[in-house]
Formats: structure tokens, C-alpha cells, sequence
């Protein structure tokens, strides 16, 4: 999980916005706006000073930045794709049960799936 990543699962958990961040942390919104989309990497500062207001350790900020995710999280990520890839179009759903068995299929295969893709991306060159 990257820095953007997890300071947007942070406010999203919190039910905080960019703006009141802003405000309890002191740091400016054209500088969050620029960590969530990825722009910007903050300084030990600034990230202490979002901790401080998100009231976690700097500590907590990296350490559930190493967890893997779950297969919740991952089933929601597969349906995502899903989506992207125009194979489930918006307001069609693919119920969680269905989206975990995709997800173990491609953790399953993902070996023969990389080759499949290498072997494409060869073909297309």
C-alpha cells in the first residue's frame, strides 16, 4: 500500500474530508490534495502532523501499511476491475461470494496468467 493509498483509507475510515484535514493538521489542502493523488511525497513533518490530526502514531501510519489485504479487500479490488473492464457495467453487481472465487482463481493461476500476459504483450510488439 503506498502513502496515498492509506492516507485516503484513513480519512475514508474516519469519515473525514480533505478540508478537515487541512484544518486539525495545519498542512494545506493544495498539499493533501497533492499526497492523495499521489503527487507529492509528504516530508517525517507533514505526515506527523496528518498522523496528529488522524490521531495515530507515525508508527500505526506504516505499520498497517505493510499488511496484506483481505480477502474482503481483495474481492472489492477484483470487482473494481471488473468494472474498469467493462465485463460488470455500472448498477450490475457480482456478489461477494462471486468476486472472492475470481480472486482465488487468479491466485491460483497467477503463474500461467503472467505467462499468458507475457505472451501477448510479445505477440503485440
Amino acid at each position: 500500500m503506498d502513502t496515498a493509498k492509506r492516507l485516503a483509507d484513513l480519512l475514508s475510515e474516519r469519515g473525514m474530508s480533505g478540508n478537515e484535514l487541512a484544518s486539525l493538521s495545519g498542512v494545506s489542502q493544495t498539499m493533501i490534495s497533492a499526497l492523495l493523488r499521489d503527487k507529492h511525497a509528504p516530508s517525517i513533518r507533514t505526515l506527523d502532523l496528518l498522523c496528529q490530526a488522524l490521531g495515530i502514531s507515525l508508527e500505526e501510519f506504516f505499520r498497517d501499511m505493510n499488511k496484506a489485504p483481505s480477502d474482503e479487500e481483495g474481492a472489492n479490488d477484483i470487482m473494481l476491475l471488473l468494472r474498469d473492464a467493462g465485463i460488470v457495467k455500472d448498477g450490475e453487481t457480482v456478489n461477494h461470494a462471486q468476486a472472492k472465487a475470481l480472486l482465488e482463481l487468479i491466485k491460483a493461476n497467477s503463474d500461467f496468467i503472467q505467462a499468458r500476459v507475457e505472451q501477448i504483450e510479445e505477440q503485440d510488439v
